[in-house]
């Protein structure tokens, strides 16, 4: 999706949320979303991909759940992360791994960017995508 009308991206944002049944949607503050606050994202991100579907969360962790612990024993390439867990900057890496991986979705910004203020359009480009898919 083009950037330039945050307005209308922040709206779509606001609907891919009430479709995966945000809990705090009522109560949001969107300025720190509108400037790109990467702590505004974080939980948006997280319930798109932990929360909101049981099903999905147990299918993005039992792969990398379920491999062996050994030193020797690597995960397959095409296990996905797990998520829960993990810092945010840990997380963001998995978080996109998945985004890219498992749901198809291009991030157009860096994990590093994503934690970084600013790139707010994209950021809601981004959780918008992971929450329609």
């Amino acid at each position: 999706m083009a950037t330039g009308d945050l307005r209308n991206n922040l709206a779509r944002l606001q609907a891919a949320l009430r479709a995966v049944r945000y809990p705090l949607l009522d109560s949001l503050d969107w300025l720190p979303i509108a400037q790109g606050d990467p702590h505004a994202f974080l939980p948006l991100l997280h319930h798109v991909l932990l929360d909101f579907d049981p099903a999905v969360t147990r299918h993005l962790t039992s792969t990398a759940a379920s491999a062996p612990t050994g030193a020797s024993a690597a995960a397959p390439a095409h296990a996905p992360p797990l998520l829960r867990a993990r810092r945010d900057a840990g997380f963001v890496a998995a978080a996109f791994r998945v985004l890219r991986d498992t749901l198809g979705c291009k991030p157009r910004l860096a994990p590093a960017q994503f934690l970084a203020d600013g790139f707010a359009e994209r950021k809601v480009l981004l959780v918008a995508d992971a929450a329609e898919k």
